[in-house]
């Protein structure tokens, strides 16, 4: 029987070109896919696949935040992370402590593509090169460090992460309200809690950090 797979990447190229390269193995299926974050969850939850094969930076809920969420929620469907070359190392490594079953970077070859699938199928973790020393340091010689630089993105709620990603993708108000179903006034209050935690307390301020910390490509 064919593992079944979701592939979520912004880019629809390169998710064709996934599709093709998995199926290319008879062990394969590519049963679904998604462009961003919000459309992974709400396609892995419809279509239980056995792995997600998924981009780290994602619009609308970056790679981190869609691996936490399927941890609790479909913990059986495995997580192998894509990480584009230049991408902090940290950020791969709290993907791993959100509970990714590994993680390689996105220039890999096909062959290290299909032999992580392979590794991660038999129940065991996939790092590339480059990525494990990461993570044996934050597992090992760090093993009470919080993930991140200051702390401070360890102390928002997930839904504070959320609207600091959407903001600090240009969404207003009113977008963001609409996106998480929830009240502009609920949003205001959000945002203003967000910058008091951090202590940021302008836009430009918001995206600069969620750059720094890996929610969002966008630069401000």
């Amino acid at each position: 029987m064919s593992n079944r797979i979701v592939i979520v990447h912004a880019q629809p190229i390169i998710r064709q070109s996934l599709a093709a390269l998995v199926e290319s193995r008879g062990d394969y299926q590519a049963i679904g896919e998604a462009g961003d974050g919000r459309a992974a969850i709400d396609t892995i939850d419809r279509l239980r696949p056995d792995i997600v094969l998924i981009d780290l930076l994602l619009p609308s809920l970056n790679g981190i935040d869609v691996t936490r969420r399927l941890a609790k929620a479909c913990p059986k469907v495995k997580v192998l992370v894509l990480a584009m070359v230049g991408t902090d190392r940290q950020h791969v490594a709290e993907a791993i402590k959100s509970g990714a079953a590994g993680a390689l970077w996105q220039d890999a070859s096909a062959d290290e593509l299909l032999r992580a699938l392979q590794v991660i199928d038999a129940e065991q973790m996939y790092l590339s090169p480059g990525i494990a020393d990461v993570v044996v340091n934050n597992y090992v010689r760090n093993p009470g460090g919080n993930g991140n630089a200051d702390g401070r993105l360890a102390s928002l709620t997930n839904r504070q992460r959320e609207i600091l990603q959407l903001v600090s993708e240009g969404r207003s108000t009113k977008q963001i309200a609409h996106d998480l179903d929830i009240s502009p006034k609920t949003v205001d209050t959000h945002r203003q809690e967000l910058m008091t935690k951090l202590n940021l307390f302008s836009i430009a301020e918001l995206t600069k950090f969620a750059v720094r910390e890996g929610l969002t490509t966008i630069d401000g």
